[in-house]
């Protein structure tokens, strides 16, 4: 989780730099496909973990939510987070084994 935590940071920075070039659903897609997608992969093993790695995925995915549509750090994400269809970390983390054992 470390090494994704790390990778998560660095690529918001990547993308951070090219959102004056790009409009919201273009960065929507672009945080959709870098950073949500390696937090999905394999989350339902985080399963059990710690609260505190559960907060520090969760910061990445705020981040981006702040990135992609240029809130302050001071305003909540939860309501654009809803609008680019994402979970928060513990709800995605639940509902990827919800469907691992319904299949």
């Amino acid at each position: 989780w470390y090494q994704r935590r790390v990778r998560g940071y660095l690529k918001l920075r990547d993308l951070a730099k090219m959102k004056t070039f790009l409009s919201v659903k273009q960065m929507s897609i672009l945080v959709q496909d870098a950073i949500i997608s390696s937090l999905d992969y394999c989350n339902c093993l985080y399963y059990g973990c710690s609260k505190s790695v559960v907060a520090q995925l969760q910061s990445i995915q705020n981040r981006a939510c702040r990135l992609v549509y240029g809130l302050k750090k001071q305003q909540s994400v939860d309501e654009k987070l809803m609008s680019l269809h994402g979970l928060k970390i513990r709800e995605r983390i639940d509902f990827k084994l919800c469907l691992l054992t319904f299949k």
